[in-house]
C-alpha cells in the first residue's frame, strides 16, 4: 500500500481558497505518474488549531464534498479532519472517505484541555478501524497520540495507525518517541502527520514519519517540500507478528466511557 502525508501550511484565506490551493497542491505532487492508494491532510487542515465553533459544518458541508472530489479524482482514500455540528454538538471529527465516495469518521478522543479544547467539542467514545485494500487503519487526531491506552491494538485489529495533527513545535520532541512506542507495542506501522506554517499562537514543524512495527524509518518512495509518499507490505508484517507472536500475550482490559 501506499500512503501520501500532506504536511499543509494553514493558511489565514478563506476556506474556499484554501481548497483550491490544495488541489494545486495535490496536483503537483502527483504530476508524472505517480499513484498513491491514500492521500492523509492534517487535523482541522481548513481551520487550524483552535477552531471557533462557528467555522463547524455538518456533514456533508463544502469541506467534505471537496474530500469525495479529491478520492474520485486519484482514486485513493482520503483522510483528514475538519469541525463538525450535528446541530447540538460539535466535534474534531476525521473522515476517511473511499475512492467510491462513502465515507466513516472518527471523532477525536483526547480533547487538549490545555489549550481549551475540551471547553468547544464533545469527546468520541468509539475508535476508527477501517479496513482498506486488505489493511486494517486505526486514526488518531493528535493528542490522542500521548494515551496508549487507548491505541492499543487488541487481538491485531489494524496493521496502520495514522495520527493527524497540529501539534506545536515547542513539544515536537516527545513526537518520535511516542510514534514508536505505539509502533512497538502494537506491532504496527505508524504514521504522523503535522500542519506546517505558523499562526498568531504557535509554529509547527510539518512532521512526516512513518515507522514500522520495530520502530525503524520507513523511507519514502517520493518526497517534496510539503510530502512524501510512503510505501509498505502488509504481508512482511503479518510474516512477523507470526514469528514473533508478543501481542498474544497482552493484559486484558476494559475501557471505561
Amino acid at each position: 500500500m501506499r500512503v501520501s502525508l500532506f504536511s499543509l501550511d494553514i493558511s489565514g484565506e478563506s476556506k474556499s481558497k484554501k481548497l483550491e490551493n490544495y488541489s494545486l497542491k495535490l496536483e503537483e505532487a502527483f504530476t508524472g505518474g505517480v499513484s498513491t492508494d491514500l492521500i492523509v491532510l492534517p487535523e482541522f487542515f481548513t481551520t487550524g488549531f483552535p477552531a471557533n465553533r462557528i467555522e463547524a459544518e455538518s456533514g456533508e458541508g463544502i469541506t467534505l464534498s471537496w474530500l469525495k472530489e479529491v478520492a474520485h479524482r486519484y482514486s485513493a482514500a482520503v483522510l483528514a479532519s475538519f469541525p463538525v455540528s450535528d446541530g447540538i454538538h460539535f466535534f474534531n471529527r476525521a473522515f476517511f472517505v473511499t475512492p467510491e465516495g462513502s465515507s466513516k469518521h472518527y471523532d477525536k478522543r483526547h480533547l487538549f484541555s490545555y489549550g481549551g479544547e475540551d471547553k468547544e467539542y464533545t469527546k468520541g467514545n468509539k475508535k476508527l478501524i477501517v479496513n482498506f485494500k486488505g489493511v486494517s487503519i486505526s486514526v488518531n487526531i493528535c493528542y490522542d497520540l500521548r494515551f496508549p491506552v487507548w491505541s492499543r491494538n487488541v487481538g491485531m485489529e489494524y496493521d496502520l495507525l495514522i495520527n493527524i495533527a497540529n501539534w506545536p513545535s515547542s513539544r515536537s520532541c516527545v513526537i518520535e518517541p511516542l510514534l514508536k512506542s505505539r509502533a512497538i507495542e502494537n506491532l504496527c506501522y505508524a504514521a504522523f502527520l503535522n500542519r506546517s506554517g505558523s499562526d498568531a499562537v504557535s509554529s509547527y514543524n510539518g512532521e512526516r514519519l512513518f515507522y514500522d512495527y520495530n520502530g525503524k524509518d520507513v523511507i519514502p518512495i517520493k518526497t517534496g517540500t510539503n510530502f512524501s509518499c510512503y510505501e509498505f507490505s502488509i504481508n512482511t508484517l503479518v510474516e512477523y507478528r507470526e514469528r514473533f507472536g508478543a501481542w498474544r500475550d497482552a493484559d486484558k482490559f476494559e475501557i471505561l466511557l
